[in-house]
This record gives C-alpha cells, structure tokens and sequence, in this order.
C-alpha cells in the first residue's frame, strides 16, 4: 500500500489523456492545476479536483504514500487476472509455503484417487487397516508386542524348534524330535513318584531332603542297626551295667567305669597332675581333702569345723552373709594400715549404680551421688520431696562441745570451698555458694521465701563473742583483683514493693565513705545523689544544725522569713536571699547553702550585713544575728 497512492494518480492521469485523445475537439485549454490534483470530468466538464471517486470508495483524503511523478507499474499484479499474471507460479507457491497439495484435486465425495487430496473422512484412515503384503519390517513391530496368540497354530504335542542342521525357519517338532535334539535318547519315561529304583545305581550323591524308608544302617556302614534314638545309644555305648559311668579315657575314645559294688558309701574322685587329667575313680570319702578341717565323716555326721572355724548355726559369721545376718553386720575392708574397702556394681566395663537404701544411689559410672535420688544429675545431688520441712541439704558440727579441754580451738568451721584450676582462657562467672529456690508448680502460696538463712542459737552458760551472720572476707593471694564488691545487690524489680536492704531493727554501722543514689565512687563520708528528704532535726558535732520545720529550697530571690532556719539555692540561676531581722533575737542563726552555680547576693529586711555576702558556686552561708548593733555576721564556709 506504499505507493498506491502514486499509481492511482498516474492510472487517473492516462485515463485522463485518453479521453482527452477522443475528444481532442471538446477539450479547452485548462489552467495548471496545484499539487495532488487530478483531471476529472463530471457532467461533460473537465477541471482539477482534489478528490476523485473511485472503484472501492478511494479518495485522496484516504490514500498514503508520495506522488513521485510518472509511476512505472508493470510489476503489479491485476486482480481481473486472477494471479495468471504470475512469472512462476511454483514460487509463488513455495513463498506462500502451500507445498505441493496445492496442485493436487480433492475429492468432492468418497475415497482420494490416486494423485488426489486424501481427505479426513477417508474409510481407510483407520486403526485396523491391513497393511499391504510383505511391507511390514521388523523395525517396525514394537517390542513386546507379539503375542503367542499371534502365532500360527502348531499340531499337540510340539515344540518349536529347528533339527535341519543349519539356520532356518522355526517348525513343529515332536517329543520324540526334542528327546533327540536335548541328547536325552537315554532317559526312559518313568514317573519319579513311582520309580523304585533300580540295582544299577552305583554312586550316590548327597541326600539332602527326604525321609529314610529303607532298613536300618548297620554299625559297620556308620549306622547304629537301630530305628529309636535311645537303641542307637544303647548299640554304640560301652556301658553294659547298672551303675556303670561314661568317661573319655583319651581323644575321641569313650570308656566305661563301673559303677560301685560295694556297701561302702563312695565318691566319684580324679586327680590330674595340673596340665592333663586322668580317670575318674571311686573313693572313700574320709580321704578327700576340702581345703580345710572336716571332723568326722560327711554321712550322717556333723562337720566340726571349716577352715578352723567351729560349725554352728552361723558357721561362717567371718563372711558378709548376703541375706542378712540377725543383730546386723560389719563389712571391713582390711587389717593392715590404709587399705580400703572397695564397692564396685559390676565386674564388666560399663559400670552400673551402687543402690543405698530405697531412695539414694552413687551412679559408678558417671561418678555422681544422689541422696533421696536414684538418678543424680550432678556430682552431689541432694533431693527431698516431702515433709513440712525440706532440709535438701545441711552441714553440722557434731560431737563438738566447748567446754575447758576444748580451750585451744580457735575456729570451727562448715565450710563450702571451691577451688578452679585455672592456667589460661576466661571463666564468666565463678560462684562458691549458689542457693537457687525455684517454685514450679501452678499454684498455691509461700509466706516468707528465705534464699539464704543464718542463725545463732547460744545455750545457757555459753557466751558468743562476736557473732557475724555474714561475713565477707577480704580477698587474698598474689593475683588482681579488678573490683571487689563485699556484698552485690542488683535492682529489685519483681515485688509489688521492692527493698534492695531491709533492716527490721537495731544499728546499723558503716566504716569508710557511702554513696547514696549513684554507683560511682564517694568523695566524702556521705555523698548524696540526688534530694534528701528527713524529718526531724540535722545535727553537727551533737548540735542541731537544720531543722525540717525550717528548711526549704528555692531557685531564685527569696525572702527568707524569721522561721526558717536553713534556705538551698539551687540550679543555676541568679537571685537575692533577703533574711527577714524583724523578730530575730540576738544569736539567731540562719544558714543559708548554695549547691551549684547559682550566682547568690546575701541581704537584710533591715540592719547592716558584716561579711561575704555574695557567691557563685558552692558554699555555706552561717549568718549570725546581732540585734545589739542591728548587724547581720555572715561566714562563708565549704
């Protein structure tokens, strides 16, 4: 569609001229038309338009492309010509990619011709369609798929096979055929069920299964010549008495003892000589040694004693006796110095437990002893699991009693020590006492929970010196230690109110500086963080010095009434501190304290002052009342 604006131009303009050619006579001379213009004549007038009306409907509005001038268009095809204008129809073909059905018939109905278009409803376009004879190859049956029914029939009683000698077509060949092709001409037709054998069998091989229908096997073929078990003992047994014993007289050689004939009560003895032994025999039994004094005979007489020991009711009292000896029983290790009794649960590697009582066990094998435990999980594990009071575990002094022999004890002691190995690496955290009280269950109360618990119970008579219920040492030894904290305390949060040190009573006594409200370091005795809040009277050297009654604290200028006694200026602000005289006595004394910054001018409602009056960092201010002369003696202090 390029160019089809060009061309219907150009076929305008010859149609135009031709008409023109006919007509020469009528034709005036016309006006040079604009670009895009045609010739037209409507009604037998001829002029230039713009627009033409044309087969289709074309009009100049809707036509694309360039008019070029003179347009050459002996390459299009005319549609009247139906293609036949084509210059090779077969690559036309072969560009439009028909192949070449394009050039073959279809059948209007039926069955394709030869040379014809089969079609899709061709009857014999059909899964059961009979191959044509003999094309068929063996590439082209699937494997598997033959079936023997597919094969022709063969006579009863055939086998296929090949006897041609050579190669050749598989044929129906006989029992008697195969007999000769498998070289079993020998073999006769005979049931096995029903064969009873034959006398011409001269080697017989291994019999594995089956049962033995034929007589007994004699002694000289291996047999017993027996068909019980008890009478095949009895043929190959040398034993022909009563009383008569079967014994080894050497390899592979059974002989027989005859049992004993006489009235006197025997034994059954045989002494070796310590590599090889020898023949049993039959002797009396006062001869026999027993490892130790036997009194009397073993009949119907009484052992006197064993192994020195005189027999009676517990003859053997010098052993443990394993089910309990009545008045109980001592178990010792042994007699000479340091030797030592040793349990052991089991002779075999894997160790087991030693069970003490019903409720304790020591685990061998893991080196663990459980007390109210059979299963320890550490190397002491103490558990108790009723009762009102649970003591899982506490350490005593018994049988101590201070009395005048005991002067020179200068220390008892139930001590927990823990002593780490350590040569390199970092240990976390090391704890020498670990009390850990843990409530598991889904309910229930406890009044008072106590994880640590230290009391003093002093009989009549006795005096305790000095009792600590706690006592923090000192670290020693030639280390470092980093920081050293007698007694932590971390932040109590848990409890509805929360106490890090709760004293119900009595003094309490601190030596060094104290720091109240921040972890860092004091500076001073008592170094405060923060407010103070008291009541009742602050005293100096045993003398009243700040008075809750009369103590405030401000920010900036204030009058300071005649009540007050101690005024704090705070922040860092600036501001008079105005002392109200009226009223005063003479010696009233008002101090007034500047705690930071704050830049401080000292005055009087009325009177002189004597003195600092003014400062701008921390100080005291004790101001002394001279009602005499009307003066106000200030001291500044720190």
């Amino acid at each position: 569609m390029k160019n089809r604006f060009p061309w219907i131009i150009a076929a305008v303009a010859v149609f135009a001229v031709a008409f023109a050619q006919q007509n020469l006579q009528k034709v005036k001379t016309l006006e040079p038309g604009i670009n895009g213009q045609v010739i037209v004549t409507t009604g037998g007038k001829t002029a230039w338009s713009s627009s033409v009306a044309l087969p289709g409907s074309v009009s100049a509005a809707n036509l694309s492309g360039t008019n070029t001038g003179d347009q050459d268009l002996s390459g299009l095809a005319v549609k009247a010509n139906n293609l036949s204008d084509l210059t090779s129809a077969s690559t036309a073909r072969t560009n439009l990619g028909l192949g070449t059905a394009a050039t073959k018939d279809v059948p209007a109905s039926g069955d394709a011709a030869l040379g014809e278009v089969v079609k899709g409803n061709d009857t014999r376009l059909t899964d059961t369609r009979t191959p044509t004879d003999n094309t068929v190859s063996t590439a082209k049956i699937q494997n598997n798929a033959v079936t023997l029914g597919k094969l022709a029939t063969q006579a009863d009683q055939t086998i296929l096979g090949n006897n041609s000698g050579g190669a050749s077509v598989p044929s129906a060949l006989s029992a008697s055929t195969v007999k000769t092709v498998l070289s079993l001409g020998n073999v006769e037709n005979t049931a096995l069920s029903t064969w009873t054998g034959s006398t011409n069998l001269a080697t017989l091989g291994t019999v594995t299964t089956g049962t033995w229908n034929a007589t007994a096997i004699g002694i000289t073929k291996g047999g017993t010549g027996q068909t019980t078990a008890s009478a095949g003992f009895n043929a190959l047994s040398p034993l022909t008495t009563l009383g008569d014993i079967l014994y080894a007289s050497g390899a592979n050689t059974n002989a027989r003892l005859a049992g004993n004939t006489t009235t006197t009560q025997k034994v059954l003895a045989q002494t070796g000589n310590g590599t090889t032994s020898a023949a049993p025999t039959w002797i009396d039994p006062t001869g026999i040694s027993v490892g130790g004094d036997v009194s009397g005979t073993v009949g119907s007489q009484t052992v006197a004693k064993i192994n020195g020991v005189s027999y009676s009711a517990d003859p053997l009292s010098q052993y443990a006796l394993l089910a309990g000896r009545s008045g109980g029983q001592t178990v010792t290790g042994g007699t000479a110095s340091g030797e030592n009794l040793t349990l052991t649960s089991t002779s075999n590697g894997t160790k087991g437990k030693i069970v003490l009582g019903s409720a304790s066990t020591y685990d061998q094998a893991n080196d663990r002893l459980g007390l109210g435990t059979t299963s320890p999980s550490y190397k002491l594990d103490v558990s108790q699991t009723n009762g009102t009071t649970v003591d899982n575990f506490r350490l005593n002094n018994f049988g101590v009693t201070w009395n005048a022999a005991d002067a020179g004890i200068t220390k008892i002691n139930s001590l927990f020590t823990t002593v780490v190995s350590h040569t390199s690496g970092s240990i976390g955290q090391a704890r020498g006492v670990h009390s850990n009280m843990s409530f598991t269950g889904n309910g229930g109360t406890t009044s008072t929970d106590i994880g640590f618990l230290t009391t003093l119970a002093v009989s009549s008579g006795h005096t305790a010196s000095d009792h600590k219920g706690v006592y923090v040492a000192n670290a020693t030894g030639a280390g470092t230690v980093s920081q050293q904290i007698g007694i932590y305390l971390e932040s109590m949060t848990k409890g509805a109110s929360n106490y890090a040190i709760y004293s119900a009573g009595g003094q309490s006594v601190h030596a060094g500086n104290l720091r109240v409200g921040s972890t860092a370091a004091p500076n001073y005795t008592v170094d405060v963080a923060g407010d103070i809040n008291f009541t009742g009277t602050l005293y100096q050297g045993g003398s009243p010095v700040i008075s809750n009654a009369g103590v405030t604290r401000q920010t900036g200028g204030y009058t300071i009434p005649t009540t007050e006694h101690t005024t704090f200026f705070t922040g860092s602000g600036s501001g008079t501190a105005t002392i109200t005289t009226s009223g005063l006595a003479d010696g009233d004394t008002k101090r007034i304290v500047n705690t930071g910054s704050f830049t401080l001018t000292i005055a009087v409602s009325s009177g002189t002052t004597v003195g600092t009056t003014g400062s701008s960092s921390f100080g005291i201010f004790t101001c002394i009342w001279d009602a005499t002369n009307s003066k106000m003696y200030i001291a500044k202090g720190t």
